[in-house]
């Protein structure tokens, strides 16, 4: 009887000794599992910034396009139609035309080359294109017509065939064009580009916890 006993109590600590193992073991297994899953979020910064960088770009090439000047512009357009350079027979016209230029910056091939994100200071530098003329055009409401100026010898209005009429357009928009290119203007629109492109981007990175400067470069 004392014998059954005494293997009873020693099959019994047997069993307390292979339970205790079995919840060692689990709690060791588990607080490494821990260990692993709480040193994920450091190996995720690298994944946040390109998907930061992702959501930048998806946002700029929704917009396509940037127009980052408005040149409100005007160019004479002389019309002669004299009889040689005596003044009893000059007969001229002035046209005053009157339009707007528009400077554009194309973001449809921005790309992560041309994005830099400094998460350590909050900072992400960006890199433009240069802007261009997206287009010249003409008011045709807002034209004016000068009197005609004849001579003694000279009578009557100008008059204009549409194609002539079209063709005083088409130089107005040439000059108008020239004007644009200036070094001024481009230097200006140069200006503008930078800073519509900064307000732009910071609107986009509102989302973005940790981000509060933005720096705008135009390719050179």
């Amino acid at each position: 009887m004392k014998r059954r006993r005494s293997i009873k109590f020693t099959l019994f600590l047997c069993l307390i000794c292979i339970c205790t193992g079995i919840y060692l073991a689990y709690s060791i297994g588990n607080a490494r599992k821990n260990a692993r899953i709480q040193s994920i979020p450091g190996e995720n910064v690298s994944d946040k910034k390109f998907t930061t960088e992702e959501s930048i770009i998806k946002e700029l090439i929704k917009k396509q396009e940037l127009i980052v000047m408005e040149a409100d512009l005007s160019a004479d357009v002389t019309i002669d139609a004299s009889w040689g350079d005596w003044d009893v027979f000059k007969k001229m016209q002035i046209i005053h035309f009157y339009g707007k230029g528009l400077y554009s910056v194309d973001l449809s091939n921005i790309n992560e080359d041309n994005i830099s994100i400094d998460n350590e200071n909050g900072t992400i530098s960006v890199i433009i294109p240069k802007p261009y003329i997206k287009a010249v055009y003409v008011d045709e409401t807002k034209t004016l017509f000068e009197s005609t100026k004849n001579g003694l010898l000279r009578f009557g209005d100008m008059k204009l065939t549409s194609e002539e009429f079209e063709f005083m357009i088409s130089t107005a928009k040439k000059s108008m064009t020239e004007k644009l290119q200036g070094e001024d203007t481009y230097n200006k629109a140069l200006t503008n580009a930078q800073e519509a492109m900064t307000d732009l981007m910071k609107s986009i990175i509102k989302s973005f916890s940790g981000m509060s400067t933005v720096t705008v470069k135009v390719q050179s």
